[in-house]
C-alpha cells in the first residue's frame, strides 16, 4: 500500500468500511434464521464474505508520524480494533457455529449425515448446540483481550438496584402479555417441547428442571453474545441510540423461527432486546438483562408447554 498520510485519526479513510459492515450485520442475522434453507454456495459465499471482512481489518497499513512512515495493524487502534470484533461476532455466531452445528448433526438439504447417530452417540442436539455457543463467545471474549491498544466494554460487571426488581418485574409483565396476546388474538400454537431431548413423558418435575436448564443456558448465551459482545463491538461506530437499535434489531432477526415466531417474533423479540439494550447500556452491566431473561424464558418455556398440554401430562 502506498504511504498516506491522513488527519486526525488514522481510522477515518475506513469510514465507508464501517457502513458497510454495520449494514451487513442486520442482513447477516437474518441469514441465520434461513440457514437450514440456504444451498451450499450460498452459505460459503457468507463465510468467504466474513472471513474476508475479518482479514481486511486485521492488515496493516502506513501511518505517518513525525515525518516517518510506521507500520499498524488496524486491529490495535480504536474504532478499528471494535469493526475487527464486530466482523468476528457476525462471522463466529452468525457462520461458524451454525456450519459446526450441521456438520455435527447433520443437514438434508446438503446431504450430510448426523454424525452422532453414525457413531452411536445418545445425544441430543440442544446439548451440541449450546456447547458450541458458549465455546465460541468465551473464545471470542478471551480473543478480544489479545488484541493490544483496545479496551472493550462487554458489561460483565454485576451491577443490580434494588429498583432492578421492580424492572424485572415490569418486563415479566410485558413478557406474558405479549405471549399471551400473540396466541389469543393470532391463534398460534407451538409443538410439545423437550429441551435436551426431555419430554413430559419423562415426568413432570424432570419435565421442569430441563426447561429450568435451557432458560439459564439460552440466556447467558444470548447476552453474552448480544449484550456483551455486540454492544461491545459497536461502542466506538456509532452513537448510543444507534447501538441498541442495532443489536435490539439483530436480536429480533435471529428469533424469527423462535417463540413467538414470524413478523410477530421479530417486532416483539426485537422490542423486547431493545429495551434490554437500554438497560444494559444503562447499567453498564449485562446481569439485569441476564436475570430477566432467565425469567422471560422460563415464562415463555412453561406457558407454551402449558398451552400444548405437554406441562400437564403425567
Amino acid at each position: 500500500m502506498d504511504p498516506v498520510s491522513v488527519p486526525g485519526s488514522p481510522d477515518a479513510r475506513l469510514s465507508p468500511l464501517y457502513g458497510l459492515v454495520l449494514l451487513m450485520l442486520p442482513c447477516v442475522a437474518a441469514m441465520q434464521e434461513f440457514f437450514w434453507q440456504m444451498h451450499q454456495l450460498q452459505f460459503m459465499a457468507l463465510l468467504a464474505m466474513l472471513v474476508g471482512l475479518v482479514l481486511y481489518t486485521r492488515r496493516e497499513y502506513l501511518d505517518q508520524r513525525d515525518g516517518q512512515f510506521i507500520p499498524t495493524a488496524l486491529s490495535d487502534l480504536e474504532p478499528a480494533g471494535h469493526l475487527l470484533l464486530l466482523s468476528i461476532f457476525m462471522l463466529v455466531h452468525f457462520a461458524l457455529v451454525r456450519f459446526v452445528y450441521a456438520i455435527i448433526i447433520g443437514n438434508r438439504a446438503w446431504l450430510m449425515p448426523n454424525l452422532l447417530n453414525l457413531a452411536g452417540l445418545p445425544l441430543h442436539r440442544d446439548y451440541i448446540y449450546y456447547g458450541l455457543e458458549l465455546a465460541a463467545v468465551l473464545a471470542v471474549l478471551h480473543y478480544s483481550s489479545k488484541i493490544e491498544r483496545v479496551r472493550f466494554h462487554f458489561n460483565l460487571k454485576f451491577r443490580f438496584l434494588p429498583v432492578d426488581i421492580l424492572i424485572t418485574l415490569g418486563f415479566l409483565v410485558l413478557t406474558f402479555g405479549g405471549l399471551y396476546g400473540y396466541q389469543h388474538f393470532f391463534g398460534e400454537t407451538h409443538g410439545q417441547w423437550s429441551p435436551f431431548g426431555i419430554s413430559a413423558e419423562a415426568g413432570r418435575v424432570k419435565f421442569l428442571v430441563a426447561g429450568a436448564v435451557f432458560a439459564v443456558i439460552n440466556a447467558l448465551v444470548e447476552e453474552l453474545w448480544f449484550r456483551g459482545v455486540l454492544l461491545g463491538s459497536l461502542r466506538t461506530l456509532m452513537r448510543a441510540r444507534y447501538q441498541i437499535l442495532l443489536q435490539g434489531l439483530a436480536f429480533g432477526l435471529i428469533h424469527w423461527y423462535g417463540t413467538p415466531q414470524g413478523i410477530m417474533g421479530l417486532i416483539l423479540a426485537g422490542s423486547w432486546g431493545v429495551l434490554l439494550g437500554a438497560w444494559t447500556w444503562r447499567r453498564r452491566s449485562l446481569w439485569p438483562a441476564f436475570i430477566v431473561h432467565v425469567f422471560a424464558d422460563w415464562l415463555i418455556f412453561a406457558y407454551t408447554a402449558a398451552k400444548s398440554g405437554s406441562l400437564l401430562a403425567n
